[in-house]
């Protein structure tokens, strides 16, 4: 599928701010982070200014994330970070800091409750 250069910086622009909502991060903390000001987060996050390859490293460090993570597609994962509620986000926020040995059976009792196999 071919993009438009504007249709591919405002994909990068809502995966950023999926992400910056998903670590509870306001924009000026975001930009405190990588040194810049809000203001830059939120044309990144429009899809107003480019994202240099030296900020999608600094983004990723913040996020804990590898670079390519802003490159994939949401049909590989079957997930829109846009499309989840603040429920939902919190829900993956806290699985994600959750102990390693208790996530299988977390995954398995929410299956169990919400008729998943």
């Amino acid at each position: 599928m071919k993009f438009q250069q504007n249709q591919i910086n405002k994909q990068i622009g809502t995966q950023i701010k999926a992400l910056r909502k998903l670590n509870k991060m306001s924009q000026t903390e975001l930009g405190d982070e990588i040194g810049i000001t809000y203001q830059q987060i939120q044309k990144y996050e429009s899809g107003a200014n480019k994202v240099s390859p030296e900020r999608f490293y600094q983004l990723a460090d913040v996020f804990g994330i590898s670079v390519t993570e802003f490159f994939k597609d949401e049909l590989e994962t079957g997930l829109n970070p846009l499309t989840l509620t603040t429920e939902e986000a919190s829900l993956l926020n806290s699985f994600r800091n959750m102990p390693e040995q208790l996530r299988k059976p977390t995954v398995k009792l929410i299956q169990q409750v919400g008729g998943a196999n």
